[in-house]
């Protein structure tokens, strides 16, 4: 194994347990609700006020989105790892 797919496979790992921690779950939630609350708060006529919560909101979805990215990509990795082995396996087989 190459260390690139080593190095994808730990933060997968990595990046998939911060996704299941509670404490980190819990975290994101209450940020969330945090900015929902400000955005409701937030008089009609603060438009820049409510920009900066929306951008602040998206900015943490984005966070968020790019964990779940490397989670992702160490599962394309280990996918094209297994394909790979199982090839090298038929090769073997038919020498």
């Amino acid at each position: 194994m190459a260390d690139v797919d080593r190095e994808a496979l730990n933060r997968a790992a990595k990046a998939q347990a911060l996704l299941s921690d509670p404490e980190l779950i819990a975290a994101f939630d209450a940020v969330r609700a945090a900015l929902f609350a400000k955005i409701e708060a937030c008089p009609v006529r603060d438009a820049d006020g409510l920009m900066t919560l929306r951008l602040q909101l998206k900015l943490l979805q984005d966070v968020k989105a790019n964990i779940q990215s490397v989670v992702n990509t160490g599962k394309v990795v280990a996918e094209h790892l297994s394909f790979m082995e199982r090839v090298r396996r038929k090769v073997h087989v038919r020498n």
